[in-house]
């Protein structure tokens, strides 16, 4: 089915009352893919965990040498376990709606929030995802690969003002 269909189609859905989903988690990506990165940094995370533990056990001795590594290791392992808990979490909710437009707004089910249509001021398609400015609070940040077409669609279901 063309884009212009599947727009079309996804507004007559919308205008009859209807939630209509614009993103769910894991969207372009397999459970497998996701499975292996997921060990991968597991296991980086391991070895760098163990070179830390090793550069401090020989700060001591070679603080000139070891200072630097274990700084270095911290802030992988750090950087690591970050993006650990970013790959469980999409594992956790994998498949389920991570963002709707529904008739009182835009609504985001993972952080139980909906942002209404007249409080959205700006849609900012950015490298990681889209950032959308909303009338009196922060930005929301939405972390997709496809922002400029999220933005698309979410002016798409959007009520004229």
């Amino acid at each position: 089915m063309p884009a212009e269909l599947v727009g079309v189609a996804a507004q007559l859905v919308f205008e009859a009352g209807s939630n209509v989903l614009l993103m769910v988690y894991g969207g372009r990506d397999t459970r497998s893919g996701a499975v292996v990165r997921l060990v991968f940094h597991l296991l980086l995370m391991l070895l760098s965990g163990v070179l830390l533990v090793l550069s401090l056990i020989t700060l001591p001795d070679h603080w000139y040498l070891a200072l630097p590594l274990a700084i270095g290791m911290a802030f992988l392992c750090y950087m690591l376990a970050n993006s650990v808990v970013d790959e469980i979490e999409r594992l956790r909710h994998w498949g389920e709606p991570q963002l709707l437009a529904t008739a009182e707004g835009l609504s985001l089910p993972g952080r139980n929030k909906t942002i209404p249509w007249a409080t959205i001021q700006d849609l900012m398609p950015k490298k990681r995802g889209l950032r959308i400015k909303v009338e009196g609070r922060r930005p929301v940040f939405v972390a997709t690969a496809e922002a400029e077409r999220l933005a698309a669609a979410i002016r798409a279901q959007m009520p004229s003002r």
